[in-house]
């Protein structure tokens, strides 16, 4: 547990957490047809027999419209690649026809994000899947399946932060110094 978070507040965010992964999970499986068996499923996809299910909640301007989606089926997917994050989680890169998906956009392009956002169809020719490591089912079922379809493998990929280590962590370390305390003595003056 971290020191600086206080337990009720970690505890009441692990809760919230859980609760918008559950609603997110309920409405994936709403969205499967009646063929439709689940291969594997993860807070990145949900992988049937046919397809590959992605949902993400939107900003709220709309309190009807807590979650949309996108279905990728795997006989649209054109290429594919896997890569590595830098510290060697795995990646996952499908292209695919455009795709619109709909996300929160700024109403005002200059003063940003404000509450009369609007959400706005953007259309999408890829799409990358990060995991945890190569054991994840999701990641194991979606490359299982590609295989199976024996689509053009793209290759290998390595996804690095920008600049070096140095460069990165210039802004966020800084020396501590220490300064005289002024604490009142009382009693004698030290001489």
């Amino acid at each position: 547990m971290r020191a600086d978070v206080p337990p009720r507040a970690l505890t009441k965010a692990m809760e919230l957490r859980r609760r918008r992964e559950a609603e997110r999970d309920a409405y994936l499986l709403a969205q499967l047809e009646a063929s439709e068996t689940v291969v594997a499923s993860g807070p990145q996809a949900l992988v049937t027999n046919a397809r590959i299910l992605i949902a993400w909640g939107l900003l709220g301007t709309r309190p009807d419209a807590l979650w949309t989606h996108d279905a990728l089926t795997f006989e649209e997917i054109e290429r594919w690649s896997i890569g590595r994050m830098h510290d060697h989680r795995p990646l996952l890169r499908v292209e695919h026809p455009p795709h619109g998906r709909i996300a929160g956009v700024p109403a005002h392009p200059v003063l940003g994000f404000r509450p009369e956002d609007i959400e706005r169809e953007t259309p999408h020719r890829d799409t990358t899947f990060s995991f945890r490591s190569d054991r994840d089912p999701v990641f194991r079922a979606i490359c299982q399946r590609l295989g199976k379809l024996d689509l053009p493998q793209g290759d290998p990929f390595v996804v690095v932060p920008p600049g070096t280590r140095e460069q990165r962590m210039r802004g966020s370390v800084s020396e501590l110094t220490k300064r005289p305390s002024r604490r009142l003595r009382f009693g004698r003056s030290p001489r």
